[in-house]
This record gives structure tokens, sequence and C-alpha cells, in this order.
């Protein structure tokens, strides 16, 4: 679903991009300032614009962050930006480059999603090794820890429970014993 937001915005911006009102202009912009007379050289950020610049520069970074640019790429996208926001001859044409980030982003997505798939493949691959270990119809693996007495419970009991949630990195992203005490919800209310 990230990846279709995503894409959707890449597309949104190729296409404002592409618009009559964005198109190439020639360098009749001023000049950008000194970085040394703003203050920001060598990595300073030592004024209230300089930080609120910064934090511009990240917004639009974190922007791109599906892209798992490498340092050459992420170098051809500083080089586009600046051109396209000093006013500086653009070297493509947006009309005809624009519309093909939607098939970039989109071979990226592909790309992160197959490298995920494999990491999860080993990661249930060894899990499955553990002692105890049983997989769902869903995918979900689990280890009893300890088998509970009496009757199961029905989808609409409330149920109290310890669990841990872990990524396929072992990354924990949610554990009731970290929290020193189990979690209760309504069984129908599990994922």
């Amino acid at each position: 679903m990230r990846e279709a937001r995503v894409v959707a915005a890449w597309v949104a911006l190729a296409t404002l991009a592409g618009a009559p009102s964005c198109k190439a202009q020639t360098n009749t912009a001023s000049p950008a300032p000194n970085m040394a007379a703003t203050g920001a050289a060598a990595g300073t950020l030592t004024t209230e614009e300089d930080k609120t610049l910064y934090a511009l520069g990240v917004a639009l970074g974190l922007n791109i962050t599906d892209f798992a640019l490498g340092a050459r790429e992420l170098e051809i996208v500083k080089r586009g930006m600046g051109d396209a926001a000093s006013g500086a001859k653009q070297e493509v044409d947006i009309k005809v480059y624009g519309p093909k980030v939607r098939d970039f982003a989109l071979g990226k997505a592909k790309e992160k999603a197959a490298a995920q798939n494999a990491k999860a493949a080993v990661f249930v691959e060894q899990t499955m090794k553990e002692p105890g270990a049983v997989k769902t119809g869903s995918g979900m693996i689990y280890i009893e820890q300890k088998k509970g007495t009496g009757a199961s419970p029905k989808a609409t009991d409330t149920v109290k429970v310890h669990y841990k949630g872990t990524l396929v990195d072992g990354k924990v992203f949610d554990s009731s014993y970290d929290r020193g005490e189990p979690a209760e919800f309504p069984l129908n209310g599990v994922i």
C-alpha cells in the first residue's frame, strides 16, 4: 500500500512538472546565496532559517526514501532538483521523462518487495526449525510457551496473553513482556 501511495505522489509530481506553467527555464533566477555568508557552510546550522531550510531538505528527502537510491543516483536527483529550483536549463524534457518516474518507482518497489520476500522466506524457514513451532493457514508462526487448561475461549471472549511480535530481521515491534504485563483483548479483535 505504501508503494502505491509513493507512486501516486510521483505520478502527481510528474504530471504537475509537465504542466505548461512548469516548463524549463533558462538561468534567469538570481544566483544562490553564498553558503558561508548565510552561516550554513560546512554543515553548520547556526540560524533558524538554516535549520528551517535543512528541514525542507529532510522533508524532500523523506519523500524519496522508498526509491532506495544509491549515491550516484542521489547525486543525479540533487542535480535535477538544483537545476529546477535555480531556474537553470534542464538537461531533459520533463514532459518526456516525468512520466517515466512512475515506472522507475514501480521497478524500485518490485526490487524492494523481492528483497523483503527473500528475507521473510529465510526467517520463516529458521523459525519453523525451532522446537514447537506451528504455522497456521494464514502464515502466522507461533510457539506455545505454556499450554493452557480448560475450555478454549469463544470468539466473543476476552483473553489475557503474553506475546512478542518481531519483524523478519528480529526487531521487536510489540511485546507484552517488555511492558511487564500480559495484554487483554477480545479474541475476535485479534488480527
